[in-house]
């Protein structure tokens, strides 16, 4: 059976894939939820990851207290004699915007954090809102 929904746990040392299934039918008061374990992990290298969105294609981005944007990219391959599960997490951040919380963080604890994230899935834009009430559009 296909999961209806993934779940994330962020932790400050990693985050987990975690499958959700229904039980019994639409609407039932009776319904219960079973979790379970997809084998997908990846180390948040102690960033308090704040708030995670995802896209219809499968795609999941995340920011965290250190003002960065990252996105978990993950895989699964099945063949007869094994199956093969990667996942990582990439920070999208800026070049520029990377180097200047690099050194901002080296001073402070963060610069600028990112607060928000909001994805619009019909022009496959994402943008983020910061403390400092920075907006930035990624496409």
């Amino acid at each position: 059976a296909k999961p209806q929904h993934l779940l994330l746990l962020a932790t400050p040392t990693e985050v987990v894939f975690l499958a959700v299934y229904t039980t019994g039918p639409p609407g039932n008061e009776l319904a219960s939820l079973d979790i379970h374990e997809t084998g997908f992990s990846v180390p948040s290298d102690n960033v308090n990851l704040i708030k995670a969105v995802g896209s219809a294609r499968g795609r999941i981005f995340m920011c965290g207290n250190d003002g960065f944007l990252y996105e978990l990219i993950y895989s699964h391959h099945s063949r007869w004699w094994h199956t093969t599960k990667t996942c990582i997490k990439r920070n999208r951040s800026r070049k520029r915007d990377r180097a200047y919380q690099f050194i901002i963080s080296a001073l402070y604890e963060c610069a600028d954090p990112i607060l928000d994230l909001a994805l619009d899935a019909e022009r496959n834009i994402l943008y983020t809102l910061s403390a400092t009430s920075v907006i930035q559009v990624y496409d």
